[in-house]
C-alpha cells in the first residue's frame, strides 16, 4: 500500500456534485450491501480496514464503489486486496489526517 505523506495528502472534502443522482444512488445501495458483507473491521493510522466475507460478488462491488468514490472523495485511497490461502477480502480506505475519524463519523460500510 502506497503511504500518504503530509505533503501529499489532499484536504478531507467531499464533491456531491461529482455523481449524478443515478450514480449516488448506486453508490449508496453499494455501500448498503457490502455493509453485510463485512465479517470485521480494524483502524488503520490513517483510516480503516473491512474484511469482507468471501463472496465474489462483495469484491465485485467494492471495486464499483471505489469507482465511484474516487471521483466524489479524492483524498481517499483504497486497496482492495485478496489475499493467498484466505477465501476473504479486504478493503482498506485511508487517506490523510483525520480520515479514521471521517469514515467513523459518516459510517462509511457502517462499522
Amino acid at each position: 500500500m502506497r503511504e500518504t505523506h503530509e505533503h501529499d495528502a489532499k484536504p478531507i472534502a467531499c464533491i456531491l456534485s461529482a455523481l449524478t443522482e443515478e450514480e449516488d444512488a448506486r453508490r449508496r445501495e453499494l455501500l448498503r450491501d457490502l455493509a453485510r458483507q463485512v465479517v470485521g473491521a480494524s483502524d488503520l493510522p490513517l483510516g480503516r480496514c473491512y474484511d469482507l466475507g468471501p463472496v465474489v460478488p462483495a469484491w465485485l462491488a467494492a471495486a464499483e464503489l471505489v469507482t465511484l468514490e474516487r471521483r466524489c472523495c479524492p483524498f481517499l485511497t483504497f486497496e482492495l486486496q485478496a489475499v493467498s490461502g484466505d477465501s476473504c477480502f479486504s478493503l482498506s480506505v485511508t487517506g490523510p489526517p483525520g480520515t479514521r475519524e471521517f469514515l467513523h463519523a459518516t459510517l462509511f460500510l457502517a462499522s
